[in-house]
């Protein structure tokens, strides 16, 4: 039996860089010059327009000619830039950076092992690296066995060390030529944006292809999802929206939260390098936080954590945990601590499937059992 979805027809999927789907939609062209990225660690904060100016130079740093200063990268997944570092301003600039010149990037874990180092930079094929600067040694001793040159290792976060330029040396000295800026380069649906990393069911980690196509069908999935699950809710405290960002950008949860889909609506998104509950805390009435996307370990975390007691949480209207079932006690604790009409809910995902799985288009204010 053929069955139909109650829901509208799906967009016909544009051929385009995904690029055009963050900076270039016509609904952005009123938006007022917001505060999108606040970074925790070094107060740095930025406005959409920074942002997009940004990207403008970094895309220009990583795809002019050598002679102009750029790295030349001619993307068509002739190369492929991995990429190794904490949450920062930096890595969103990379990504985007990247993403705007066609050139494939692999999302590296900042937790790997040596072994699971070389086997992540073998099996991608990288042919550059940007690493953060306290990560620097550690990819060293593992290029040994990989092979990189030298001089296409780069500084992601942090300062440029001897032999090694950064990637905010890269853009100032591109500004300085002030030489033309590179175009957003065309992309189709089955052009490779990046790779990462997924445990799969057995064996070692293998490198999942995500194209821009894919890429598009996720911030739809987003978007209509917006329009048909709940597009008003009286019991929801108006607000600016503030979401706190320390799950880890190399996982795709993270990636698509605060990378992909910062400028799906006008937020800000506070960057925390890596969890750590008490700065997470901290970070929450000190941002006025309002949107948190956690794992349940982290939910774990913080229901029990001592400083939880002396914590205001009142600013917070929905809590998405994902990455892994969250139980009903964890979810009903998290959810008594919230003010009334705040949201707990939780979702499915799959690195292979760009980002999430099935989700309930009801917008429960409290989702007790699996979603998938």
């Amino acid at each position: 039996m053929y069955l139909k979805s109650p829901f509208p027809a799906l967009p016909t999927l544009p051929e385009m860089n995904y690029y055009h789907a963050m900076f270039g939609r016509p609904d952005q062209v009123d938006w007022p010059d917001y505060t999108v990225q606040i970074e925790a660690r070094t107060g740095r904060k930025r406005t959409f327009k920074q942002l997009r100016e940004r990207i403008a130079w970094g895309a220009t740093a990583l795809g002019a000619k050598v002679e102009d200063g750029g790295l030349a990268l001619s993307g068509g997944g002739d190369e492929i830039v991995a990429l190794l570092g904490d949450n920062s301003l930096d890595f969103i600039d990379a990504c985007l950076s990247l993403l705007a010149i066609a050139t494939p990037f692999a999302l590296i874990s900042t937790y790997s092992t040596p072994f699971e180092l070389v086997h992540g930079l073998k099996l991608t094929k990288a042919t550059r690296v940007f690493v953060d600067a306290h990560l620097l040694k550690k990819l060293l001793v593992a290029n040994r066995e990989v092979h990189i040159p030298l001089d296409k290792i780069y500084i992601l976060n942090g300062s440029a060390t001897k032999g090694h330029k950064s990637l905010a040396q890269l853009i100032d000295g591109v500004r300085l030529r002030k030489i033309a800026l590179e175009a957003v380069r065309p992309a189709t649906k089955d052009t490779l944006a990046y790779l990462v990393m997924s445990s799969g069911t057995s064996g070692l980690p293998k490198a999942v292809m995500i194209s821009h196509g894919n890429l598009l069908c996720s911030i739809y999935q987003g978007i209509i999802l917006a329009q048909v699950a709940d597009p008003f809710n009286p019991n929801r405290r108006p607000s600016e929206l503030v979401a706190l960002g320390a799950l880890p950008m190399f996982h795709s949860y993270g990636l698509h939260s605060y990378v992909f889909r910062c400028t799906l609506v006008q937020a800000t998104f506070v960057i925390l390098p890596r969890w750590n509950t008490t700065e997470y805390l901290q970070a929450i009435p000190k941002y006025r936080a309002t949107h948190l996307a956690l794992i349940p370990s982290a939910v774990h975390q913080i229901v029990t954590h001592p400083d939880l007691r002396k914590t205001d949480l009142s600013s917070v209207t929905s809590i998405i945990s994902g990455a892994a079932y969250l139980p009903k006690q964890l979810a009903d604790k998290m959810t008594s601590l919230l003010s009334n009409g705040s949201e707990v809910s939780q979702g499915y995902g799959l690195s292979e499937c760009v980002m999430s799985l099935p989700c309930t288009p009801s917008a429960p204010r409290v989702c007790t059992d699996r979603c998938a």
